[in-house]
């Protein structure tokens, strides 16, 4: 399945007291058939109950490698924040709160670096949340177990640094 699957954001208004606003929209355009790049045809699918979520990280993983995570972010509505990770199922088009294992008292971030490996995992390093402000952390997700573990903080970097996936070696 090669569709790209772009969701939420924000809105700068010109309402003097609601600055920002979170979007709810998610829609993918479909890169298995021809396309014109001048005219995207994206296909839209607002009826899914999707997690209004900005500044989070996303992957795809699962044990088909056809779920779409979502971790972290802002969001406007507090119930919401309660739930560090969202899950969009594709083959049937909803979204779930996927069970994870161990929470390991993880907390949400935003502006979160994320890369994901060829092992169904997402490493989600640094980010900021309002507990514990910047943070050079390294948390990973495995996307098939649902499992979080805590990434070996020895010599990490500063805060402003970011991740890359070399030939399975992560290079900060």
């Amino acid at each position: 399945m090669l569709k790209d699957h772009p969701n939420g954001g924000e809105s700068i208004t010109t309402n003097p007291t609601t600055n920002e606003i979170a979007l709810k929209e998610f829609f993918y355009l479909d890169c298995s058939k021809s396309f014109d790049t001048t005219n995207l045809t994206w296909v839209f699918l607002s009826n899914t109950q999707i997690p209004t979520r900005w500044s989070a990280a996303a992957a795809k993983g699962g044990i088909n490698n056809d779920t779409l995570f979502i971790y972290g972010g802002f969001s406007t509505n507090e119930n919401d924040l309660l739930n560090l990770v969202y899950a969009y199922n594709a083959q049937i088009d909803t979204w779930n709160t996927p069970n994870i294992l161990n929470n390991l008292n993880i907390i949400s971030k935003r502006n979160v670096e994320a890369i994901i490996d060829f092992n169904g995992k997402i490493y989600l390093f640094g980010g900021t949340s309002d507990e514990l402000g910047l943070s050079n952390d390294l948390i990973i997700l495995d996307m098939i177990n649902l499992v979080y573990n805590i990434g070996n903080l020895n010599n990490a970097p500063t805060l402003d640094f970011i991740m890359v996936l070399l030939y399975y070696r992560i290079k900060i």
